[in-house]
């Protein structure tokens, strides 16, 4: 299960929110252990926070259940949720996945971007994204502004470093 929390610099929480599995991936028709983990997270000027991660089988992150396609036992969906300052859900967006690649950092404006294995292409204004490890970055409403292919996920693990501050460079690395 995915949780997050919000603490008082002397660490009183201030909020908490568990992240609810709703439907458990199936292996040859019989339902096995879900996986849902968070990667990533990040914080914007306004105090929003970003949670990137990924999952299979079914969860709630504030805004219904949402399931893997196809829901089998190894395979998954990245997923991105952002939430209030108070941990009210703004949005999640997910899309379905094959590999570990899961990095998150936040442009200069505070537009979240992400670094994830897409299972299949994904259209964006920009144009379409191949299937394949992917750069997207959002909107503040959760829409893709644009994305970026590097190909296929074979043994590539690539990371988002660094968003330089006043330019927006954005520096990747991996291997």
């Amino acid at each position: 299960t995915m949780f997050a929390a919000s603490l008082k610099p002397d660490l009183d929480e201030q909020w908490s929110k568990r992240f609810v599995v709703t439907q458990l991936p199936l292996n040859n028709g019989n339902p096995v252990a879900a996986s849902q983990v968070i990667y990533a997270t990040a914080v914007d000027a306004s105090g929003s926070i970003y949670l990137a991660g990924r999952f299979n089988g079914g969860v709630d992150m504030g805004s219904g259940s949402l399931t893997n396609t196809p829901n089998l036992a190894g395979t998954h969906s990245v997923i991105v949720t952002k939430l209030s300052s108070a941990g009210a859900h703004l949005w999640t967006r997910s899309f379905p996945s094959t590999g570990n690649s899961i990095s998150l950092r936040l442009a200069p404006n505070g537009d979240p971007v992400l670094v994830a294995t897409l299972r299949e292409p994904l259209v964006a204004p920009s144009g379409t994204v191949a299937a394949g490890v992917a750069l997207l970055r959002f909107d503040p409403t959760g829409e893709v502004r644009w994305g970026r292919s590097f190909g296929s996920d074979t043994g590539l693990w690539l990371e988002v470093r660094v968003i330089d501050p006043p330019t927006g460079d954005i520096w990747l690395g991996g291997d």
